[in-house]
């Protein structure tokens, strides 16, 4: 168990709790060209339960490969390359870049190089 503490912009404590520790996210073999979801509300799926308006996606790519996720109205995404290359709407990433998509239906990432990255599906 590990315990959370919450502070205001002062430094001062406004609320803490006890919560799980984190189990480490492993994406495998069997993950590559997919996303994976590995938080939600709810923890729907096996992902983390999260208290939040966000679905989080993991995915691996080899060069080439390409995944496509689908917003509802409404939804805008955050994609954050960790490893690798990727193309997102048509702009190159590389790791540690991120990128804001709203406004559209869907994000779609395909690799350059062999990649790992989140995408995060947000109200």
């Amino acid at each position: 168990m590990t315990w959370i503490a919450l502070h205001d912009g002062g430094g001062l404590v406004t609320d803490s709790f006890l919560c799980e520790p984190l189990r480490p996210l492993r994406l495998e073999a069997r993950h590559t060209g997919r996303l994976r979801l590995v938080a939600a509300p709810g923890g729907r799926d096996g992902a983390l339960e999260i208290h939040q308006d966000v679905a989080v996606y993991a995915t691996l790519l080899g060069p080439g490969q390409e995944v496509v996720h689908a917003l509802a109205p409404g939804r805008d995404a955050w994609v954050q390359v960790a490893r690798g290359a990727l193309e997102v709407g048509g702009r190159r990433l590389a790791a540690g870049d991120g990128a804001a998509i709203s406004g559209e239906g869907e994000v779609r990432l395909r690799a350059v190089s062999p990649a790992e990255a989140l995408v995060f599906d947000l109200s």
